[in-house]
């Protein structure tokens, strides 16, 4: 999944942007709707999230 990009990166660039994360299947519904955000800050949200579910 993509989140909001950080650092633009020249056309020739190669490898995993920082912007790029995996999820399982079971983390991912948490993860949709944050892509707008940087990948730190949805990570951070996820937890929030999954905080609130075990409360």
């Amino acid at each position: 999944m993509y989140f909001g990009p950080t650092v633009d990166y020249p056309d020739d660039w190669t490898g995993h942007p920082e912007n790029a994360e995996w999820f399982c299947t079971e983390h991912l519904p948490l993860a949709e709707g944050l892509t707008d955000l940087p990948a730190l800050e949805a990570i951070d949200q996820i937890r929030i999230q999954l905080a609130q579910i075990k409360a």
